[in-house]
């Protein structure tokens, strides 16, 4: 199997340094790849744009107003979202005694200056590849493989995860459980390729019917948990009854094919993830045991 490259093009790097000659330098070899550059002064900037944008790479200079760069990296590396964020030091400062205090404080490389353009442009290369190489894999990690939807593990980890935060701030939360509808006829029927092709459009259609911080994963078979923050059982039924007509109404491309869904609504109380989910299957028992291609609460 061919291995397709990572595309690199978009790629957003913060350059730290109160040197506007480095700046114009930077930028022509950068823009030149495609690669979008922000620029800040000191530290103190740097760590105010990080509130709000999340850059693939950080050249950091050492010797700036201010905090220096050893202090801004290691801030850096204290949040957890940006834990895996490539750091290069960027520096006239190249003994060895800076080069290790660079490393302790988190940076993966150190450039000295003067430095060779071309040796730049490879190094962060390098390190641009490492880091979508490794988010690649963390996403592949939490995903399931044939629907794209989060994989089983992590759809639960999110329910015990939004279940905390729903009781921390006294917000409603509301599960659905769905399940297709004689899934095993249709793989008998039709093939397990079409099966397959049924659990994929499927999953499409649920996300159709979610908003952004709504979380969807495959439970496991044709099973799938919808997870919706801030939204009590009235809201969850209207979205899981949503996702059933939508499934229901699909055309699946296959003379004498079609779909149905069954769900089963629940809204969080003073309970466990697992309670709620015991709830949640409950309920789409009874749709199942009422006639199939309904929702239950």
């Amino acid at each position: 199997m061919k291995v397709q490259p990572f595309d690199l093009s978009n790629s957003r790097i913060l350059v730290v340094d109160d040197n506007q000659d480095n700046l114009l330098v930077l930028q022509t070899v950068f823009k030149r790849l495609g690669w979008k550059i922000d620029q800040v002064g000191d530290g103190e900037q740097a760590l105010q744009y990080l509130n709000h944008m999340v850059p693939d790479l950080v050249l950091l200079d050492v010797m700036m107003p201010g905090i220096d760069g050893y202090e801004v990296c290691r801030r850096i590396k204290k949040q957890p979202e940006f834990s895996e964020l490539p750091v290069i030091f960027l520096t006239a400062m190249g003994e060895m005694g800076h080069l290790v205090k660079g490393f302790e404080a988190g940076a993966v490389d150190y450039i000295p200056k003067p430095f060779s353009l071309k040796e730049l442009e490879l190094r962060v290369l390098t390190h641009l590849k490492l880091r979508r190489a490794m988010l690649e894999m963390q996403r592949m990690a939490v995903t399931d493989g044939l629907t794209g939807l989060f994989n089983h593990r992590f759809i639960v980890d999110s329910l015990n995860s939004r279940i905390e935060e729903a009781q921390r701030y006294a917000q409603p939360l509301s599960l659905i459980m769905l399940d297709i509808d004689y899934f095993k006829s249709i793989n008998d029927s039709f093939g397990h390729q079409t099966g397959d092709l049924v659990l994929e459009g499927v999953a499409s259609k649920i996300k159709e019917c979610l908003r952004k911080v709504d979380l969807c994963g495959r439970y496991g078979g044709e099973e799938f948990l919808v997870i919706l923050p801030n939204t009590a059982l009235e809201g969850g039924l209207q979205v899981a009854e949503k996702i059933r007509e939508t499934v229901q109404t699909a055309n699946w491309g296959v003379q004498g094919l079609q779909a149905a869904i069954s769900g089963g609504v629940a809204q969080m109380g003073k309970e466990t993830s697992s309670e709620l989910l015991s709830r949640a299957d409950q309920q789409l028992y009874h749709a199942k045991d009422q006639g199939r291609n309904r929702i239950c609460f």
